[in-house]
Protein backbone atom coordinates (compact mmCIF):
# COMPACT_ATOMS: atom_id res chain seq x y z
CA UNK A 1 0.00 0.00 0.00
CA UNK A 2 1.65 3.04 -1.11
CA UNK A 3 0.73 6.40 1.38
CA UNK A 4 1.70 10.19 0.40
CA UNK A 5 2.32 12.79 2.75
CA UNK A 6 2.66 15.90 2.07
CA UNK A 7 4.52 18.46 4.41
CA UNK A 8 5.39 21.92 4.76
CA UNK A 9 8.96 22.46 5.82
CA UNK A 10 10.19 25.37 8.06
CA UNK A 11 13.12 27.09 6.54
CA UNK A 12 15.81 26.69 9.04
CA UNK A 13 17.70 29.81 9.08
CA UNK A 14 18.28 32.35 12.44
CA UNK A 15 15.23 34.27 12.29
CA UNK A 16 31.38 13.65 -5.52
CA UNK A 17 29.87 11.78 -6.71
CA UNK A 18 27.74 12.21 -9.68
CA UNK A 19 27.79 14.87 -11.53
CA UNK A 20 27.42 18.29 -10.00
CA UNK A 21 25.34 20.89 -10.76
CA UNK A 22 26.31 22.99 -14.21
CA UNK A 23 28.59 26.08 -13.52
CA UNK A 24 28.83 25.26 -9.96
CA UNK A 25 31.83 25.40 -7.94
CA UNK A 26 33.14 23.84 -4.86
CA UNK A 27 34.75 26.15 -2.92
CA UNK A 28 36.15 23.58 -0.21
CA UNK A 29 39.42 22.73 0.09
CA UNK A 30 40.72 19.35 -0.22
CA UNK A 31 37.17 18.41 -0.18
CA UNK A 32 37.91 14.49 -0.35
CA UNK A 33 40.37 14.43 1.88
CA UNK A 34 42.85 12.74 -0.43
CA UNK A 35 45.90 12.62 1.58
CA UNK A 36 45.16 14.92 4.54
CA UNK A 37 43.20 16.80 6.97
CA UNK A 38 44.52 20.40 5.21
CA UNK A 39 42.26 23.30 5.35
CA UNK A 40 39.89 21.89 7.99
CA UNK A 41 39.72 22.67 11.87
CA UNK A 42 36.94 21.29 14.27
CA UNK A 43 35.63 23.10 17.49
CA UNK A 44 36.63 22.62 20.60
CA UNK A 45 34.12 19.83 21.54
CA UNK A 46 35.39 17.51 18.89
CA UNK A 47 38.65 15.94 17.06
CA UNK A 48 39.93 14.73 13.87
CA UNK A 49 42.80 12.38 12.28
CA UNK A 50 42.75 11.36 8.58
CA UNK A 51 41.58 8.33 7.54
CA UNK A 52 42.50 5.33 4.87
CA UNK A 53 39.01 4.64 4.91
CA UNK A 54 36.88 6.54 2.29
CA UNK A 55 33.88 6.45 0.72
CA UNK A 56 34.78 5.74 -3.12
CA UNK A 57 38.83 6.02 -2.66
CA UNK A 58 41.71 6.30 0.19
CA UNK A 59 40.84 9.08 2.25
CA UNK A 60 38.28 10.36 5.13
CA UNK A 61 38.07 12.11 8.09
CA UNK A 62 37.11 10.40 11.15
CA UNK A 63 35.47 12.57 13.72
CA UNK A 64 35.35 11.94 17.16
CA UNK A 65 33.26 14.02 20.08
CA UNK A 66 34.60 14.79 23.13
CA UNK A 67 32.91 14.57 26.56
CA UNK A 68 31.38 17.95 27.02
CA UNK A 69 28.34 19.81 29.05
CA UNK A 70 25.32 17.42 30.00
CA UNK A 71 23.09 19.81 28.87
CA UNK A 72 24.73 19.31 25.12
CA UNK A 73 23.76 16.34 22.59
CA UNK A 74 26.66 14.90 21.64
CA UNK A 75 27.91 16.29 18.17
CA UNK A 76 31.20 15.30 16.35
CA UNK A 77 31.67 17.91 13.33
CA UNK A 78 34.88 19.22 11.30
CA UNK A 79 34.22 22.71 9.64
CA UNK A 80 36.30 24.85 7.04
CA UNK A 81 35.43 28.49 6.87
CA UNK A 82 34.62 29.56 2.86
CA UNK A 83 34.36 32.66 1.19
CA UNK A 84 30.58 34.01 -0.19
CA UNK A 85 28.77 36.67 -2.03
CA UNK A 86 25.69 38.00 -0.59
CA UNK A 87 22.55 36.98 -2.40
CA UNK A 88 24.02 33.97 -3.64
CA UNK A 89 22.40 30.48 -2.94
CA UNK A 90 24.61 27.57 -1.74
CA UNK A 91 24.36 23.87 -1.74
CA UNK A 92 26.28 22.01 0.81
CA UNK A 93 26.28 18.37 1.98
CA UNK A 94 28.95 15.34 2.15
CA UNK A 95 29.00 11.23 2.81
CA UNK A 96 29.06 10.49 6.08
CA UNK A 97 29.67 6.83 7.94
CA UNK A 98 29.25 6.12 11.61
CA UNK A 99 30.75 2.94 13.00
CA UNK A 100 28.56 1.21 14.83
CA UNK A 101 31.18 0.00 17.51
CA UNK A 102 30.81 3.85 18.38
CA UNK A 103 28.56 4.59 21.42
CA UNK A 104 26.17 1.41 20.80
CA UNK A 105 22.37 2.24 20.94
CA UNK A 106 22.77 5.79 20.08
CA UNK A 107 20.35 6.70 17.14
CA UNK A 108 23.07 8.93 15.63
CA UNK A 109 22.02 11.07 12.54
CA UNK A 110 24.02 13.85 10.37
CA UNK A 111 25.36 17.42 11.29
CA UNK A 112 25.21 19.91 8.65
CA UNK A 113 25.33 23.41 9.34
CA UNK A 114 26.53 26.79 8.07
CA UNK A 115 26.79 29.92 9.73
CA UNK A 116 27.49 33.48 7.66
CA UNK A 117 29.45 36.31 8.60
CA UNK A 118 30.16 39.76 7.71
CA UNK A 119 33.87 40.11 7.93
CA UNK A 120 36.64 37.65 6.56
CA UNK A 121 37.84 34.13 7.95
CA UNK A 122 34.31 33.80 9.42
CA UNK A 123 34.31 36.91 11.35
CA UNK A 124 31.89 39.27 13.52
CA UNK A 125 28.38 38.55 15.04
CA UNK A 126 26.59 35.72 12.92
CA UNK A 127 24.10 36.80 10.41
CA UNK A 128 22.27 33.65 9.59
CA UNK A 129 22.04 29.71 9.71
CA UNK A 130 21.18 27.27 8.24
CA UNK A 131 21.16 23.88 9.41
CA UNK A 132 19.32 20.38 8.32
CA UNK A 133 17.31 18.35 10.78
CA UNK A 134 18.15 15.10 11.72
CA UNK A 135 17.14 12.63 9.36
CA UNK A 136 18.70 9.74 8.34
CA UNK A 137 20.58 7.27 10.79
CA UNK A 138 24.29 6.35 9.83
CA UNK A 139 25.07 3.19 11.60
CA UNK A 140 27.59 0.52 9.23
CA UNK A 141 25.98 2.37 5.73
CA UNK A 142 27.61 5.34 3.90
CA UNK A 143 24.96 8.36 3.34
CA UNK A 144 24.83 11.41 1.60
CA UNK A 145 23.04 14.11 3.12
CA UNK A 146 22.81 18.33 2.27
CA UNK A 147 21.43 20.89 2.13
CA UNK A 148 21.29 24.37 0.94
CA UNK A 149 20.77 28.51 1.41
CA UNK A 150 21.17 31.92 0.56
CA UNK A 151 23.83 34.36 1.98
CA UNK A 152 22.49 37.16 3.51
CA UNK A 153 22.76 40.93 3.45
CA UNK A 154 26.24 41.62 4.25
CA UNK A 155 28.08 38.07 4.28
CA UNK A 156 31.55 37.50 3.34
CA UNK A 157 32.38 34.39 4.73
CA UNK A 158 30.63 31.08 5.96
CA UNK A 159 31.54 28.46 8.67
CA UNK A 160 30.45 25.20 7.07
CA UNK A 161 30.16 22.08 9.27
CA UNK A 162 29.65 18.65 8.26
CA UNK A 163 29.30 15.80 10.84
CA UNK A 164 26.96 13.67 13.50
CA UNK A 165 24.88 13.85 16.34
CA UNK A 166 22.62 12.17 18.75
CA UNK A 167 20.22 14.61 19.50
CA UNK A 168 18.73 12.63 22.64
CA UNK A 169 22.20 11.51 24.13
CA UNK A 170 23.99 13.76 26.53
CA UNK A 171 27.62 15.04 26.12
CA UNK A 172 28.69 14.17 29.45
CA UNK A 173 28.11 10.65 28.42
CA UNK A 174 28.64 9.45 25.32
CA UNK A 175 30.98 9.56 22.50
CA UNK A 176 30.38 9.53 19.06
CA UNK A 177 32.05 9.14 15.70
CA UNK A 178 31.50 9.61 12.40
CA UNK A 179 33.59 9.21 8.98
CA UNK A 180 33.03 12.50 6.65
CA UNK A 181 33.90 12.28 3.09
CA UNK A 182 33.53 13.88 -0.80
CA UNK A 183 32.26 17.21 1.14
CA UNK A 184 30.83 20.28 -1.39
CA UNK A 185 30.35 23.46 -0.57
CA UNK A 186 28.75 24.82 -4.46
CA UNK A 187 27.96 28.05 -4.97
CA UNK A 188 25.14 29.35 -7.01
CA UNK A 189 23.07 26.46 -6.47
CA UNK A 190 20.43 24.53 -4.28
CA UNK A 191 20.87 21.56 -5.40
CA UNK A 192 23.80 18.78 -5.69
CA UNK A 193 23.37 15.33 -7.68
CA UNK A 194 25.57 13.25 -5.66
CA UNK A 195 25.59 9.37 -5.33
CA UNK A 196 22.67 9.26 -3.22
CA UNK A 197 20.74 12.61 -4.83
CA UNK A 198 18.90 13.84 -7.67
CA UNK A 199 18.76 16.88 -8.92
CA UNK A 200 15.49 17.61 -11.16
CA UNK A 201 14.08 20.30 -13.50
CA UNK A 202 16.67 22.58 -13.83
CA UNK A 203 18.12 21.54 -10.60
CA UNK A 204 15.52 23.13 -7.95
CA UNK A 205 13.93 19.66 -7.02
CA UNK A 206 15.96 17.16 -4.72
CA UNK A 207 14.80 13.34 -5.03
CA UNK A 208 16.24 11.08 -2.52
CA UNK A 209 15.68 8.04 -0.41
CA UNK A 210 16.02 4.72 1.46
CA UNK A 211 15.16 0.81 0.80
CA UNK A 212 14.96 -1.90 3.22
CA UNK A 213 14.21 -5.82 3.65
CA UNK A 214 13.25 -6.14 7.31
CA UNK A 215 12.62 -9.92 7.13
CA UNK A 216 16.27 -9.78 6.20
CA UNK A 217 17.46 -7.39 8.18
CA UNK A 218 18.92 -5.37 5.04
CA UNK A 219 18.68 -2.04 4.57
CA UNK A 220 20.56 1.35 3.14
CA UNK A 221 19.97 4.89 0.89
CA UNK A 222 18.87 4.59 -3.04
CA UNK A 223 21.53 5.39 -5.17
CA UNK A 224 21.06 7.66 -8.06
CA UNK A 225 21.79 7.37 -11.78
CA UNK A 226 21.04 11.20 -13.33
CA UNK A 227 19.15 10.47 -16.73
CA UNK A 228 17.85 13.72 -17.95
CA UNK A 229 17.48 17.35 -16.12
CA UNK A 230 13.51 16.07 -15.40
CA UNK A 231 14.10 12.66 -14.96
CA UNK A 232 16.58 9.94 -12.79
CA UNK A 233 16.68 5.78 -12.09
CA UNK A 234 18.11 4.91 -8.81
CA UNK A 235 19.58 1.55 -8.01
CA UNK A 236 19.36 -0.57 -4.48
CA UNK A 237 21.58 -3.45 -4.38
CA UNK A 238 23.85 -3.04 -7.61
CA UNK A 239 24.11 -0.72 -10.59
CA UNK A 240 23.45 -3.53 -12.29
CA UNK A 241 20.17 -4.03 -11.10
CA UNK A 242 17.92 -0.73 -11.29
CA UNK A 243 14.93 -0.61 -9.22
CA UNK A 244 13.33 3.11 -9.54
CA UNK A 245 12.03 5.55 -12.33
CA UNK A 246 11.90 9.02 -11.44
CA UNK A 247 10.68 12.47 -13.00
CA UNK A 248 9.50 15.53 -12.22
CA UNK A 249 7.94 17.60 -14.65
CA UNK A 250 7.32 21.59 -14.82
CA UNK A 251 3.06 21.54 -15.78
CA UNK A 252 3.12 25.73 -14.53
CA UNK A 253 0.62 26.55 -17.09
CA UNK A 254 -2.90 26.82 -17.66
CA UNK A 255 -4.95 24.93 -16.60
CA UNK A 256 -2.75 23.07 -14.51
CA UNK A 257 -0.66 25.52 -12.41
CA UNK A 258 1.74 22.32 -11.12
CA UNK A 259 4.71 20.21 -10.88
CA UNK A 260 3.65 17.32 -11.12
CA UNK A 261 6.14 13.93 -10.26
CA UNK A 262 5.28 10.43 -11.77
CA UNK A 263 7.75 7.03 -10.60
CA UNK A 264 7.97 4.02 -11.33
CA UNK A 265 9.23 1.02 -10.14
CA UNK A 266 10.85 -2.52 -10.74
CA UNK A 267 11.04 -3.90 -6.78
CA UNK A 268 8.94 -5.24 -3.95
CA UNK A 269 11.13 -3.90 -1.13
CA UNK A 270 10.03 -1.39 1.39
CA UNK A 271 11.20 1.95 -0.45
CA UNK A 272 10.95 5.86 1.12
CA UNK A 273 10.89 8.53 -1.88
CA UNK A 274 11.27 12.26 -1.00
CA UNK A 275 10.95 14.61 -3.21
CA UNK A 276 12.00 18.05 -2.01
CA UNK A 277 11.37 21.61 -3.40
CA UNK A 278 14.51 23.60 -2.08
CA UNK A 279 12.66 26.40 -3.72
CA UNK A 280 10.11 26.58 -1.44
CA UNK A 281 11.07 24.31 1.20
CA UNK A 282 8.32 22.02 0.85
CA UNK A 283 8.39 18.24 0.12
CA UNK A 284 5.97 15.42 -0.30
CA UNK A 285 7.18 11.76 0.52
CA UNK A 286 6.46 8.46 -1.01
CA UNK A 287 6.31 4.98 0.81
CA UNK A 288 5.64 1.30 0.16
CA UNK A 289 5.91 -1.52 2.21
CA UNK A 290 7.88 -4.72 2.33
CA UNK A 291 6.66 -7.07 0.02
CA UNK A 292 4.11 -4.96 -1.68
CA UNK A 293 4.92 -3.98 -5.79
CA UNK A 294 6.01 -0.44 -6.48
CA UNK A 295 2.97 0.95 -7.91
CA UNK A 296 3.39 3.70 -10.57
CA UNK A 297 2.82 7.22 -9.09
CA UNK A 298 1.10 10.15 -11.67
CA UNK A 299 1.06 12.46 -9.33
CA UNK A 300 -0.39 15.52 -11.10
CA UNK A 301 -1.26 17.71 -8.15
CA UNK A 302 2.41 17.17 -6.05
CA UNK A 303 3.45 20.78 -6.03
CA UNK A 304 1.30 23.78 -5.83
CA UNK A 305 4.70 26.19 -6.17
CA UNK A 306 4.69 27.49 -9.76
CA UNK A 307 7.00 29.14 -11.01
Amino acid sequence: MIKHNRQIVPALAVSLFGVAPLVATNLLQNPDFTASLAGWVTPSYSAAEWSSVGRSAAGSALVTSAIGRAIDAPNAPIQQCVAVQAGHSYAFGASLYAPGSAAPGANITEYLDVRFYPGASCTGEQLAQFNKGPELPLRDTWADVQWHGTAPVGAVSAMASFGALDSAGSAAAEVIQVFVDDTYFFSDANCANTAGHLCLTDGRFLVYGSWAVPSQGRSGYIQAVPITSDSGLFWFFSEENLELFVKVLNACVDPFHRYWVFASGLTNVQVALVVYDTFNDQRWDYSTAAGAPFPPIQDTNAFATCP
